[in-house]
């Protein structure tokens, strides 16, 4: 495996671990668990904020 296909994977990988970090906010928050969506929130986002845009996201795109 190239290096540069080992480094996508990690990458799509990374971006679909952060989905699922975006649809625990939403359960959570549908719960009425405010305060811990509120952290799981801004943890992702200190997170998306050290990680490359994704290549498939429109809001993203260079």
């Amino acid at each position: 495996m190239a290096r540069s296909d080992e480094t996508e994977r990690y990458r799509k990988a990374a971006h679909m671990t952060l989905d699922q970090l975006d649809w625990c906010v939403k359960y959570l928050r549908s719960l009425g668990k405010t305060k811990i969506s509120k952290q799981i929130a801004k943890n992702r986002a200190a997170i998306t904020s050290t990680l490359p845009p994704r290549n498939d996201d429109p809001l993203h795109r260079t």
